[in-house]
């Protein structure tokens, strides 16, 4: 027997109506692609659905409630962007992807009556509620609009946390050339086109914003990336990241050495700041050294 043809449409429509029945569940609502204008859900687009409810743990550590909504290929948990919430992922049969984000009731009154910066990420891109029980649609409407006024985007890096970044990305630099040096692939590799490239896209997000306006968009994790970070940066982080060989992870160190070093640079004088060139030197005189010497 053939698997049920399903969408996310229809996983929605059954959550809702599912959800409708549970006492716990109070509000309802999807983020991400599928409720925002700008970038709307494309045929490669998730469902984010997060749900307020007075039993959150329940929905993260049982599994059997999915099974409701179609056939379930998998499911697991991970943790979400906002700090302290989990989220249960799910495929469902045909690929249909669903992030299910309980979050608890308390929190979210919390939320509502403290501080809803914990949830800029979530609510500012776009917000479409589909159950609620309990009015929060104005209380989430006004709290977007706060937020929209400023938000954290808007506040250009300290002084202090602009230099960490760089010290931060100037250790790993040297930390990566330690690890190739002694043959340790795995670690420089993980260091080099993870650790290192979450700094440089720090750095990049900064550039932007210092460029246009720290209201221009550099969205989260690095996504559209080849629409706002521009020719150059794209030309030059097509030999930034490395094969699994000693040789290419060299030439890789050294290409995103040279981008970070330029963005870095132009930030800086954006910014005002003093870019620390005598760090700079000084690591990149030891690491050619050690590739000099280890080749």
């Amino acid at each position: 027997m053939s698997e049920e043809q399903l969408s996310h449409e229809m996983i929605l429509q059954r959550f809702v109506l599912w959800a409708q029945q549970q006492e716990d569940i109070r509000v309802a609502f999807v983020i991400g692609s599928r409720a925002r204008n700008n970038h709307p859900a494309d045929k490669w687009a998730d469902l984010d659905l997060i749900f307020v409810t007075t039993n959150p743990y329940h929905y993260i550590l049982k599994a059997d409630w999915l099974e409701t909504f179609g056939a379930l290929w998998l499911t697991y948990v991970e943790k979400n962007n906002v700090e302290g919430i989990m989220e249960r992922r799910a495929l469902f049969a045909g690929g249909v992807d669903v992030d299910f984000v309980p979050i608890a009731l308390k929190d979210m009154q919390k939320f509502a009556a403290i501080d809803m910066l914990p949830l800029e990420d979530v609510l500012l891109p776009g917000v479409k509620i589909v159950l609620d029980k309990d009015n929060f649609a104005e209380i989430i409407s006004d709290a977007r609009e706060v937020l929209a006024q400023h938000p954290t985007l808007s506040i250009p890096p300290g002084n202090n946390e602009f230099i960490e970044s760089i010290h931060n990305f100037w250790y790993h630099f040297y930390w990566t050339a330690k690890k190739l040096c002694r043959g340790e692939l795995w670690s420089a590799k993980w260091c080099l086109d993870v650790h290192m490239k979450l700094l440089l896209l720090r750095m990049l997000e900064w550039y932007k914003r210092a460029m246009h306006g720290w209201d221009y968009n550099t969205w989260h994790n690095g996504r559209y990336l080849e629409e706002w970070a521009g020719s150059r940066v794209i030309e030059e982080l097509q030999d930034a990241f490395a094969h699994y060989s000693t040789e290419d992870m060299w030439q890789a160190l050294k290409t995103t050495q040279k981008l970070y070093r330029w963005v870095a640079k132009e930030t800086a004088q954006l910014l005002s700041y003093t870019y620390p060139t005598r760090i700079d030197e000084q690591v990149s005189i030891l690491v050619t050294t050690y590739q000099t010497t280890n080749s």
